[in-house]
């Protein structure tokens, strides 16, 4: 009988962790599990044990006791005077957070779902594709300033000087807790996911505006600010387009894309919401930590 300890999942595969720090994984198109145990050891490390793995559509990564990183099966270059301690994925790309509080990033800053699609209807829709590729493309998912992708971690100069606790990325957006319990976030904001004004014509989004205050996506990390005043957040979770926030007062909070009800809202009342707002939890319920999946969302309550 196998002990899990962590789990991740998509819409094709699920990553898991046993208490012996082997990976498995669930296949939905078969229906079958494997194990995964060609782990590309390094000179420093003869043998792996997972501690912690996350997945996406294009992504699985797997992160070892000894704080190494892997794009399964092969072992990341990451500083070696920092040691890894949480990995997260998004659809196409994936945050790390060190022991000292440093988050590196990687993947595309852009999608290249889209880019694909855009491309094979380029020489019909010329314009639209002009127009799209540097709306919908752009998407600043890693926080570097830029829109561009990397192929390696690379530090987020932004967050530099403060610590980071947490880490969690969504679809093309991330978010990030520091010590100090404020809320940074970053990418696309097409729902208002990063918890900053948006605008929205019908259901088609619109480039930036002249406003200040609406914002399509930002390239680099931002404070989430509250209507309350100050609030200290101690939990985090992304995803497709919503996010969720849990403060020290256990108060449930979340922003985004509310679809599918994934908010804890009648989706007929209210189909997104690009400020954070209180979520109600039942009486007597105490949240200790919250997670997403791309279109759904859960709590862990004592």
């Amino acid at each position: 009988m196998f002990y899990w300890l962590q789990a991740s999942c998509c819409k094709n595969h699920i990553l898991t962790v046993t208490e012996t720090g082997n990976c498995w994984q669930y296949l939905t198109d078969t229906g079958t599990w494997k194990q995964i145990s060609n782990f590309v050891a390094t000179e420093t490390c003869s043998s792996v044990r997972i501690v912690n793995v996350c997945c996406s559509e294009t992504l699985n990564i797997a992160l070892s006791e000894s704080g190494m990183v892997y794009s399964i099966p092969v072992a990341i270059s990451t500083p070696s005077t920092e040691k890894v301690v949480q990995v997260a994925c998004g659809l196409e790309h994936c945050l790390l957070l060190t022991a000292t509080g440093q988050v590196f990033s990687w993947g595309t800053g852009t999608s290249l779902f889209l880019e694909f699609w855009l491309q094979e209807l380029h020489s019909y829709f010329d314009d639209m594709f002009q127009c799209t590729s540097s709306i919908i493309l752009k998407r600043g998912q890693l926080g570097h300033g830029d829109l561009e992708s990397e192929c390696e971690p690379r530090p987020v100069a932004a967050l530099e000087g403060l610590r980071v606790l947490r880490v969690a990325a969504g679809g093309w957006h991330s978010a990030c807790i520091t010590e100090e319990g404020d809320l940074y976030t970053f990418g696309w904001n097409s729902s208002g996911q990063l918890g900053l004004p948006t605008q929205t014509h019908g259901d088609k989004r619109m480039k930036l505006s002249d406003q200040e205050s609406v914002v399509t996506l930002t390239a680099v990390p931002v404070p989430v600010t509250w209507k309350e005043g100050e609030v200290f957040v101690i939990d985090v979770a992304c995803g497709s387009r919503h996010t969720l926030a849990l403060l020290e007062d256990r108060s449930l909070w979340g922003c985004g894309w509310n679809g599918y009800g994934q908010l804890a809202e009648d989706p007929n009342c209210s189909s997104s919401w690009d400020q954070m707002r209180q979520i109600p939890v039942p009486k007597g319920v105490s949240v200790k930590n919250v997670r997403c999946g791309a279109w759904n969302s859960s709590l862990f309550a004592e």
